[in-house]
């Protein structure tokens, strides 16, 4: 699983500051999406007051998640899925979702920090671009997240732009870019709009199961 670094923090300040206002208009469910290692699913279940899930698409990752909240004596809830695949059907369920998913452009992958490389590829890799998992969050987001939910992702150097403006075409407002501790953008945060209006899901053959499996690249 990928190793936690100090930027990661970031999304939790953010989730502890939204947590009351969440809490009391929109609803007490948070979903860490591509978890990798659990350290956001089980600091957010220590830390507030929220019904931790962490979902990923790889078995190990969610059984190191396990061992971590065990360990911890966090209570965290792991579902298998391949990013929002067995919650985008639901209706809406989470008032806050917060994501860390790969972000390298593939053609950098090989040529990273030594300490970077020790990290399995597919926690990595975020396509050509570094955009694939932000446009699969983006599109499908919406019918994860309650009304007035919230949405919070890592992002990589030089991607804010690029992330916001996938966010805003799908319909998110009030977003905002978080610097690291170097002032570079490191997150973006984003609301679902109280008056959100679902599209009904398209028919198809995946399944709404727990365990559906694609391309969520944590291991």
């Amino acid at each position: 699983a990928l190793i936690p670094r100090p930027e990661t923090e970031l999304l939790l300040r953010r989730a502890r500051a939204l947590e009351s206002a969440l809490r009391e208009r929109v609803g007490g469910e948070a979903l860490d999406l591509c978890c990798g290692s659990g350290c956001i699913a089980v600091t957010l279940a220590l830390d507030t007051g929220f019904a931790v899930t962490a979902s990923d698409i790889s078995e190990p990752a969610l059984d190191l998640t396990r061992r971590n909240a065990q360990r911890l004596g966090a209570s965290v809830r792991t579902v298998r899925s391949d990013m929002l695949e067995a919650f985008r059907r639901d209706g809406g369920r989470f008032a806050l979702i917060l994501s860390n998913p790969p972000y390298i452009p593939s053609g950098e992958c090989d040529h990273l920090q030594p300490e970077v490389m020790h990290d399995p590829r597919l926690a990595l890799d975020g396509g050509a671009d570094g955009l694939a998992f932000y446009r699969r969050i983006a599109a499908d987001a919406p019918r994860a997240l309650l009304p007035g939910g919230m949405l919070l992702l890592e992002i990589g150097c030089g991607q804010a732009e690029a992330v916001s403006g996938l966010l805003t075409a799908a319909g998110f407002e009030a977003i905002r870019i978080y610097q690291d501790e170097a002032g570079l953008d490191r997150a973006v945060e984003a609301r679902l709009p109280a008056a959100f209006r679902q599209e009904s899901p398209c028919t198809d053959n995946t399944s709404e199961s727990s365990t559906a499996t694609a391309s969520c690249r944590r291991s």
